[in-house]
């Protein structure tokens, strides 16, 4: 690289940008942190996964569905808890962002966001989903505490508020 800019130089230039060799995109998916994985949508099969995606999950033998490694569960998706990020994808043909909680490899639950990105074929159908899940697990528990402590909080102040109602009646 020399520094200069890539511009616009016509469809030529565009393919050899969006043409790079098998390998080197390899190299690109083996860099991201994050697991990273790419869906058919006709089926919901992983059809490829980074080495970070692996990582996680164990290994899965192929043809194995999205919802089976990481989820451990026999059916997708469902519910206004749990939506389902390929069925967003496809309804809106746009990108979609969910939490859920994902299984590692060793069967411990993994807060994950999710997010989802449409890849078209020429006719405009989404054909595949690829998948991002970044590790909030963290970020969740602390939320999870924070919200222990803030009820514990109002309880004591509710107790407190009682105590101080009966005293000043005493009082009285």
């Amino acid at each position: 690289y020399d520094g200069e800019p890539v511009t616009a130089g016509g469809p030529a230039a565009v393919d050899s940008l969006m043409d790079p060799d098998p390998k080197l995109l390899r190299q690109i998916f083996r860099a991201f942190a994050h697991p990273f994985y790419v869906i058919r949508v006709s089926d919901r099969r992983i059809v490829f996964a980074n080495q970070a995606f692996f990582d996680l999950v164990g290994p899965i033998p192929d043809g194995t569905l999205c919802f089976q490694a990481t989820h451990r569960s026999k059916a997708p998706c469902t519910g206004h808890e749990h939506i389902c990020p390929l069925r967003e994808v496809v309804r809106t043909k746009r990108p979609a962002e969910v939490e859920h909680v994902h299984f590692s490899a060793d069967h411990r639950p993994i807060y994950v966001e999710v997010q989802g990105f449409p890849v078209f074929d020429d006719n405009g159908t989404v054909t595949h989903m690829i998948e991002f899940t970044r590790d909030i697990t963290d970020r969740k528990n602390a939320e999870i505490a924070h919200r222990q402590l803030f009820d514990r909080v109002k309880l004591v102040n509710a107790e407190l508020n009682d105590f101080a109602h009966i005293v000043s009646h005493d009082l009285k």
